[in-house]
């Protein structure tokens, strides 16, 4: 749990994606949870920063007791990105009574993921991929033979994996 403040509301420390894998250049949804424990209706705007930049913000109402969840929908370039999610212009919303500003932790959590390259369109980034470019010739074979891995090779071309075992 991260993010106490002196009337109790908490925080769910976690952040998780819409995709098991991250794929640069492809859309996917960054997701956090909140738990209200305040005893009064919450709302508030949770904002992303993606490397310090900000990526989204999107609005939160949580009943008392309650986990909600936020999210944006993000598209990541490649490489190693640094996720932040934080609460802002958070109210506490009693029944009868005008709403107060609540002081809250601004900084719900934070994680790292890396968006890899998909060259080949199959759902699987290429670190994880054994092959790159979906022409049926892995990517180690292709390293030996010193073709692209990257670069499906013509039907003509292609020797089978037996073929340059041998």
């Amino acid at each position: 749990w991260l993010g106490l403040d002196r009337r109790g509301s908490c925080f769910v420390q976690w952040l998780w994606y819409g995709s098991e894998s991250v794929i640069a250049h492809t859309p996917t949804r960054i997701y956090v949870a909140l738990r209200n424990t305040t005893g009064h209706d919450l709302t508030g705007t949770v904002r992303f920063t993606d490397n310090g930049k900000p990526a989204g913000t999107a609005l939160v109402n949580a009943l008392p007791g309650r986990i909600v969840e936020a999210w944006i929908d993000w598209t990541p370039q490649y490489g190693e990105h640094t996720i932040v999610a934080s609460l802002s212009d958070v109210r506490i919303n009693p029944i009868g009574a005008n709403p107060e500003t609540a002081d809250v932790e601004n900084k719900i959590t934070e994680g790292t993921i890396f968006a890899d390259y998909d060259t080949d369109s199959d759902g699987i980034p290429n670190e994880q991929d054994e092959d790159d470019d979906n022409d049926t010739v892995s990517d180690e074979v292709e390293k030996t033979n010193g073709t692209n891995p990257l670069v499906a090779e013509p039907q003509e071309n292609k020797k089978s994996e037996i073929e340059i075992r041998s």
